[in-house]
């Protein structure tokens, strides 16, 4: 896991690879505004009980962390609101973040992504943890 990440500039080339490997289309820095009675680590169910109660609809894609320290990076999947044309990252998050490079697009989204080294693992089975 990456315990040092950092958001990464729209133009890193760590996340160009990501968006490659993960045939995303689209990137976009995602303002964190986290809503009451959200919880942490539930992106998907908060996102879908947010557009139950005010409309929208939910975007799934993954968010890009990058250490600052390796040039390892991860991409974790997540799911965010899209209200008025706007994507709002209502999960309340552990630490300063603010925002969240945001990656979507894709057709198929794979559950567990981890990339060490800069070799991408991508298996449902593998777990976030360090490799």
């Amino acid at each position: 896991m990456i315990f040092d990440a950092v958001v990464p500039a729209l133009d890193n080339s760590l996340l160009q690879d990501a968006m490659t490997k993960l045939k995303c289309s689209y990137v976009e820095v995602v303002d964190i505004d986290p809503r009451p009675m959200m919880q942490i680590n539930r992106c998907h169910a908060n996102v879908a009980k947010q557009v139950a109660m005010y409309g929208g609809e939910q975007v799934q894609g993954y968010y890009i962390a990058v250490s600052k320290s390796t040039n390892e990076w991860a991409a974790i999947k997540h799911s965010v609101w899209k209200r008025d044309n706007v994507l709002i990252d209502i999960t309340p998050v552990e630490g300063s973040r603010t925002c969240n490079v945001f990656i979507y697009g894709a057709g198929k989204l794979h559950t567990s992504i981890y990339n060490s080294k800069n070799e991408l693992l991508i298996d449902d089975s593998v777990k976030l943890e360090k490799v």
